[in-house]
């Protein structure tokens, strides 16, 4: 009995998988088909906790395709297996299930309630990031509602929280919320003191990152370095194996670079990119990086894939746009040096 009880519960798994999978790549129909075989296995070997997973699974699969009372109902499914079975951390994801699920019907006092309870949940167990998390959707909530105080409030406590676990994305998010949150309650010398806080605690960093990587790819010129060649007592042989060493890292540093830009810029847009003409408006330091150099995961060129149309950063046309008109060059041609 054992040995067919674990054959079933290897099955199940082996179908939630294949439902997970199919879910990662949006095949709605098959990723149902393989969730709801686990399913019903889990439910014949009593795999409570299995059982909870692929309603939640189902629930959110449902939402994905606009079915919202089912998705409704098979979270609410397991969220009552996992409150029967004490699995908080389980209890507290339906929660957030549900208020996102609300959320997104507009329903924002029903999504208010559940992401409430969720959060009581997580202050319990001590989960900070799912704290800070759900702190940062109910300012989010309490802002659609109008009520800017209270969604300030949440957010803050979210960033204060997002700044002490070091979670530096939640933070970006945070700053992403609360900027227009004070402009609505005109607190404007704090709106101004956190946009000068999201320059000097992320831009630099970037500028960094960008400058350290176009001094690599040649872009821009080595650090200067004193001249102690006459010190040099090595043979012309080892000299120029030591070149062609150097050549060999120079080469790969240059390949990391570049895919370490692609990761960081095109990646996370690459599934948009649908068009044969890409127009790029790059701005601050971006400007310096050589975007038809670019390669893919599979080695192959942004160049290859699409046109690319390199224009003036936004900041520029700004600049040209609120420049007085005897400002601008009367000859037909323009040189924006950066």
């Amino acid at each position: 009995m054992q040995i067919e009880i674990c054959d079933r519960n290897g099955e199940a798994t082996n179908y939630r998988n294949l439902g997970n999978l199919f879910l990662s790549l949006s095949k709605y129909e098959k990723a149902q088909k393989y969730l709801e075989k686990a399913l019903t296995i889990q439910r014949v070997i009593g795999d409570r906790n299995g059982e909870a997973s692929s309603y939640e699974k189902l629930g959110n699969l449902f939402k994905s395709i606009g079915k919202y009372e089912k998705a409704r109902e098979y979270i609410e499914k397991a969220l009552i297996i996992r409150m029967e079975i004490g699995d908080r951390i389980g209890e507290a994801s339906n929660y957030g299930d549900l208020g996102a699920l609300f959320g997104s019907l507009g329903k924002c006092e029903k999504a208010l309630e559940y992401m409430e309870k969720a959060l009581t949940i997580q202050i319990e167990i001590g989960d900070r990031n799912g704290e800070a998390s759900n702190y940062g959707i109910l300012g989010s909530l309490f802002g659609s509602l109008g009520k800017c105080r209270k969604a300030r409030e949440c957010i803050e406590k979210a960033h204060t929280i997002n700044k002490e676990i070091g979670h530096r994305i939640g933070k970006a998010s945070n700053y992403e919320i609360l900027g227009p949150l004070l402009s609505t309650l005109g607190d404007y010398e704090e709106k101004a003191s956190l946009d000068k806080n999201v320059k000097t605690e992320f831009v630099p960093d970037l500028d960094e990152f960008f400058t350290e990587s176009f001094r690599g790819l040649g872009i821009l010129p080595a650090q200067n370095c004193e001249d102690r060649s006459l010190d040099d007592t090595d043979s012309l042989s080892d000299h120029y194996r030591n070149c062609a060493l150097l050549r060999d890292c120079e080469d790969k540093h240059i390949k990391k670079n570049l895919d370490l830009c692609y990761k960081i810029i095109v990646a996370p847009v690459a599934d948009l990119l649908k068009e044969p003409e890409v127009i790029i408006h790059p701005d601050s330091c971006m400007y310096q990086v050589p975007f038809a150099a670019l390669t893919n995961e599979e080695g192959k060129y942004l160049s290859e894939s699409s046109k690319l149309r390199i224009v003036p950063s936004l900041t520029t046309l700004k600049l040209i746009q609120h420049s007085p008109p005897q400002y601008h060059s009367q000859t037909d041609a323009l040189i924006v040096h950066g």
